[in-house]
């Protein structure tokens, strides 16, 4: 059995509780994004709530979308192997430029969904000065809403 505080009190420093027995219950807790891995209807027909945290990873999604983009046109993975195996210290001047990198400035990134990760996304590619397509089933809805705080959204359909 499970117990649950109806009542507590702190006297002297001493947090004191009353506890009364509850029904066993069992939380699911779906550890991945979306629900289209959850049996909706069987969940609708024994009762079982099912809901998500909306602003989950949103934030870390968008930078690690960054992280990837920043890695393959700034190769810094590549350069640190080669900072590693002494290729810096070994080199014959001191800014050595052995893999080609590019700026993010003017580079077009598309996006399939504008949600809060979507939105997220275009925040980021804005900053750098990237231009933006979108494709998304609300799309009025949304572009219209990105074009007012970012402007440079190209509607897409």
């Amino acid at each position: 059995m499970l117990e649950k505080i109806v009542e507590s009190s702190v006297c002297n420093g001493i947090v004191r509780s009353v506890k009364k027995s509850v029904e066993p219950c069992t939380v699911d807790i779906a550890p991945f994004i979306g629900s289209n891995n959850i049996d909706l209807d069987y969940c609708n027909a024994h009762g079982i709530t099912v809901t998500n945290v909306p602003t989950y990873s949103t934030n870390a999604v968008a930078q690690q979308v960054f992280a990837f983009i920043l890695n393959h046109y700034s190769r810094v993975s590549q350069y640190n192997d080669f900072v590693q195996k002494d290729g810096w210290k070994n080199a014959d001047t001191f800014a050595p430029f052995v893999f080609d990198t590019d700026e993010l400035f003017g580079k077009t990134i598309g996006l399939v969904g504008y949600g809060k990760i979507g939105r997220a996304v275009a925040k980021i590619a804005n900053a750098f000065g990237m231009n933006v397509l979108v494709y998304t089933r609300s799309y009025q809805k949304s572009v219209d809403a990105a074009t007012d705080k970012w402007g440079n959204i190209d509607r897409t359909r």
